[in-house]
């Protein structure tokens, strides 16, 4: 949340106006950043809205009888998601007179801190996507769909499912249900089974060991029998920690990035605009940014929520 204050001026730097301090610490530690890029594919775009469209193919051969018509048979639109931009800003007004005896150009470094604000703000909204799994991503059919369910829709009347029934917390029993039901259930608008493999097992922090665990071993994790780590030896997965879920119970697999339908549109880039107040002397710094994001489709994202799903 923003502080109330503005402009700065010189009551709140005190200690910075008169010479002799041993350090000034500003800026001295990085934030985390880039973890969107991780997940998201990050795509330029040129309108005040962007569309995705999701189709369907055909259905399997069916039985011809000798001399008959066959069956016939019609693709369609399964739906399209629509992305509308948001504007993001934040914005320091300081006084002439604190820029004048501001002798550490503590003032001057708020435009580096309005860039490092930005950044860390397309980090928290990026991951609202698996922080809110109540929320709607796409609508087919008059019915809204989460990012996960059990029911998720298909053109042709099925269904198909991209989460476990009941949340699991994550081990190696979970995770090897988990990769079971992908390959089971990982099917197209037709109910034909996709190739898409997973890459990725996103985990909150406080799984970040236990998914190395997972992952690494040779020989099955928390079990004394010696078994081979058949779930490590048959996919090849990778760990990525994201710092930005709330809860970090939680926890999915994701297929390679271009082959989901996590869109990240970036309608401008951050920037931050430096001008003087013509009226009062003051310098006025603005950061902004303009994006949208959501996913055009669930396919190679799956199961994996802890037990707090909601």
């Amino acid at each position: 949340m923003a502080l109330p204050t503005t402009p700065m001026n010189r009551d709140a730097i005190p200690a910075l106006l008169e010479l002799g301090l041993r350090q000034v610490f500003m800026d001295e530690f990085e934030l985390i950043d880039r973890q969107m890029e991780e997940v998201y594919n990050v795509v330029e775009s040129r309108k005040k809205t962007e569309t995705d469209a999701v189709t369907a193919g055909l259905a399997t051969y069916m039985l011809k009888t000798e001399g008959m018509s066959p069956q016939f048979d019609t693709g369609g639109q399964a739906w399209t998601k629509a992305y509308t931009h948001n504007t993001w800003a934040l914005g320091v007004e300081i006084t002439e007179e604190g820029i004048e005896d501001d002798l550490y150009d503590y003032y001057l470094s708020m435009g580096r801190e309005l860039g490092k604000a930005g950044a860390y703000t397309q980090q928290i909204e990026a991951f609202d996507l698996f922080n809110s799994l109540s929320a709607t991503v796409y609508t087919a059919g008059g019915t809204n769909y989460t990012l996960l369910s059990t029911t998720q829709f298909r053109l042709d009347g099925g269904v198909w499912s991209n989460r476990f029934t009941t949340p699991t917390d994550l081990s190696i029993e979970s995770y090897e249900t988990s990769l079971s039901n992908w390959r089971t259930n990982m099917v197209d608008q037709r109910g034909r089974k996709l190739t898409i493999r997973p890459e990725t097992l996103m985990v909150g922090v406080s799984d970040e060991f236990t998914g190395h665990r997972i992952l690494m071993t040779d020989q099955r994790p928390f079990s004394a029998d010696n078994d081979v780590n058949a779930a490590r030896a048959r996919r090849s997965v990778s760990l990525f920690v994201a710092d930005f879920m709330t809860d970090d119970t939680r926890w999915f697999l994701l297929a390679n990035k271009r082959y989901t339908g996590l869109r990240y549109n970036l309608r401008a880039r951050r920037e931050m605009r430096r001008r003087d107040d013509p009226r009062t002397g003051n310098l006025l710094m603005i950061g902004r940014y303009r994006e949208s994001h959501g996913a055009s489709h669930v396919y190679g994202i799956s199961e994996s929520v802890g037990p707090a799903l909601q």
